[in-house]
């Protein structure tokens, strides 16, 4: 399966069958798990992911990950972006306050929470730490950014404010989302990918642009899926 640079890929299909596990393969959170065997290949661009020389570290900073459940840190607002970019090397005071301003900006926050950024996070609401989230993982200029399931905990109205923030992220940066929500892959994404499990194992099923698999799907799992038959 390719994903093309600056499209949202949007990775459907019911639970169980490879999706967050795929999500977990692109930046290496698997593979590094005890007895964990990898076959195959990942390619971001020229770069060979599964690949034991490279700079795992390094690869985290190029495809960042935002988790279903918002996880800031417990410390404030601005700790929460201060710290990865100076785990990165960024040391530059005046560097660092320009990345934290404009990712906040970019991600709607700014006027949120510009009189309070030395307040915890934690007392920030559940849409505004995915938002943070999202804004801490951009802060350090990623190429790639794989969402899992990043609406799922919220409610409605910041559901809708996270869909958006993720529309506006297109050409930017190239999105792999992870969704149960058909209505939600149809609004935001360019093109869809659906898994399954067959024989035990999770693989991909059907992959194409949204009006291909949501208007003329080719194989009967998609059929019945999107038509609500199966899922």
């Amino acid at each position: 399966m390719a994903v093309n640079a600056g499209e949202i890929l949007a990775l459907v299909g019911p639970s169980g069958c490879g999706k967050t596990s795929l999500l977990s393969c692109l930046n290496r959170l698997s593979d590094m798990i005890p007895k964990c065997r990898v076959q195959g290949k990942i390619r971001i661009g020229s770069l060979e992911v599964v690949n034991s020389k490279i700079n795992v570290i390094a690869l985290r900073r190029q495809v960042g990950m935002i988790f279903q459940k918002p996880n800031p840190f417990p410390f404030s607002i601005w700790q929460n972006l201060e710290l990865p970019l100076r785990e990165h090397g960024i040391r530059d005071r005046h560097q660092i306050d320009t990345i934290i301003e404009t990712s906040l900006q970019d991600l709607g926050l700014w006027d949120e929470v510009k009189d309070r950024l030395q307040s915890s996070a934690l007392a920030l609401s559940g849409g505004q730490q995915q938002r943070l989230c999202i804004a801490r993982a951009l802060a350090l200029q990623p190429e790639v950014l794989l969402l899992d399931e990043p609406c799922s905990a919220l409610d409605p109205i910041s559901s809708n404010v996270v869909e958006d923030l993720i529309i506006s992220l297109r050409q930017r940066y190239t999105v792999l989302i992870v969704t149960h929500n058909l209505a939600q892959a149809k609004r935001i994404a360019d093109r869809v990918a659906l898994f399954w499990v067959q024989d035990g194992i999770g693989q991909l099923i059907e992959s194409g642009t949204v009006e291909q698999v949501f208007n003329y799907p080719q194989h009967p799992l998609t059929v019945a899926y999107v038509t609500g038959a199966r899922g």
